[in-house]
């Protein structure tokens, strides 16, 4: 390769300043590894998601995933007090000496934001054919979700609608982690069986399956302008079946950024704003019984929003089920409110331990199957109001970040990026 490569990094203690790296001592890159792919990130998303998950990186371990590169010059090379965070996206192979993926195929997956090269030694295992896993000694303390890498299946078409800046590859990029989390949601945490439900951690039994039951119930959806919140509206009104466990109504508690977006979307019965004075008054107004069903699902709703409501409606709907599944983004450390959360009966979300539970149970070809399907559906109905915009290069990648730190970006928007 010959441009000089450019990376993001971030400082660890404020997440919210970041700088743009020439790395040009990075060439010649050194020779592959046997069973290795070198991979190079082409096309990523930045969202909310990424800036939240750079909060929580030091408890996902995510620092380690692409650490600083030997060639970082200073200060940027201290590694105590700055690191890289990763998206979801494609990348190219550059480089492979795997038997089973060729140089110029294309692989789906957690990347690193930047434009040099990473280097992972990969194996195949019985499951689902063209799913790759990292398998590097350091990257094993990692969730799975974060090891797994899906090769697509036709790299021309793929290339070409990369080219063309192809709409629906944009909207793809932009929902397809975030359709999968909504996914295992609904099929598995808030499950049309409430018998067959997997914890929303996939292990911790805590939260009971009648907290994830939505038979008859009245969801309240924070932050339901947020791409899985998004995905899981419409997945309560498109992929449940009659007979199953229902609700009599989903809400969106939204805020003032987004209410109108939320509303044109139609995927919610009812929207309000999340200053809303009185949620106990409010639900009484709907004949919300105290006997009732009642779902509070954060997305990562603003100023303490899930906080709020569960303290309100906790007292007088003791069947009150309260999942915490996205963290709302703020220059300081959101620890405190998560703390509070917990102490309301709020049960974080784990995807990936969700995830493997969930393939557990179906096998790991009808798991993606049954992913791929709804995706596709998803795509064909897509969101009214929303717009996958396409931007290109690392300094638009820079901006993308940065506006979603200050909350610039409305939730009608998911920015992909050709870097």
């Amino acid at each position: 390769m010959s441009e000089v490569p450019q990376i993001q990094i971030l400082d660890k203690k404020n997440y919210f300043t970041q700088a743009l790296v020439s790395l040009p001592d990075a060439l010649p890159l050194p020779p592959l590894k046997a069973s290795s792919l070198r991979i190079r990130t082409v096309v990523l998303t930045i969202s909310l998601n990424t800036v939240a998950n750079a909060t929580k990186s030091a408890v996902l371990s995510s620092w380690t995933v692409h650490p600083l590169p030997s060639s970082t010059p200073a200060p940027y090379n201290d590694a105590s007090k700055y690191g890289r965070i990763n998206s979801w996206g494609y990348g190219q192979v550059a480089e492979s000496t795997f038997p089973g993926v060729s140089k110029d195929a294309y692989v789906y997956g957690y990347l690193p934001i930047g434009t040099l090269p990473f280097d992972i030694t990969v194996e195949t295992r019985p499951g689902v054919p063209g799913h790759i896993f990292a398998t590097d000694t350091a990257r094993q303390h990692l969730l799975a979700t974060y090891n797994r890498y899906m090769v697509h299946p036709e790299p021309k078409l793929l290339a070409d609608e990369i080219a063309s800046r192809s709409p629906a590859l944009a909207f793809e990029t932009a929902f397809r982690i975030m359709h999968e989390s909504a996914f295992v949601l609904n099929a598995w945490a808030y499950c049309p069986r409430p018998e067959h439900s997997v914890p929303l951690s996939g292990l911790d039994t805590s939260f009971s399956t009648k907290a994830t039951d939505l038979t008859d119930a009245v969801v309240l959806v924070l932050a339901p302008g947020s791409k899985v919140a998004l995905a899981f509206a419409w997945m309560l009104r498109n992929e449940r079946h009659q007979g199953g466990a229902n609700p009599r109504k989903i809400v969106g508690v939204a805020s003032e950024h987004s209410v109108d977006f939320v509303k044109a979307t139609g995927l919610y019965n009812e929207t309000v704003l999340t200053s809303e004075e009185n949620p106990v008054e409010l639900l009484k107004s709907w004949g919300v019984a105290k006997d009732k069903n009642l779902v509070l699902i954060d997305f990562g709703g603003r100023g303490g929003a899930g906080v709020k409501w569960a303290s309100a409606l906790k007292p007088v709907y003791p069947k009150l089920g309260f999942a915490m599944i996205g963290v709302e983004v703020t220059e300081n450390s959101t620890a405190d409110a998560v703390k509070t959360a917990i102490g309301l009966g709020g049960v974080p979300f784990n995807f990936s331990q969700l995830r493997d539970e969930a393939i557990k149970r179906t096998g790991e070809a009808e798991y993606f199957e049954a992913v791929d399907r709804s995706l596709k559906d998803f795509m064909q109905n897509q969101i009214p109001g929303f717009e996958a915009r396409w931007e290109e290069g690392m300094e638009a990648v820079m901006e993308g970040y940065k506006a979603f730190c200050t909350s610039s970006v409305g939730s009608n928007v998911g920015l992909v990026y050709k870097v």
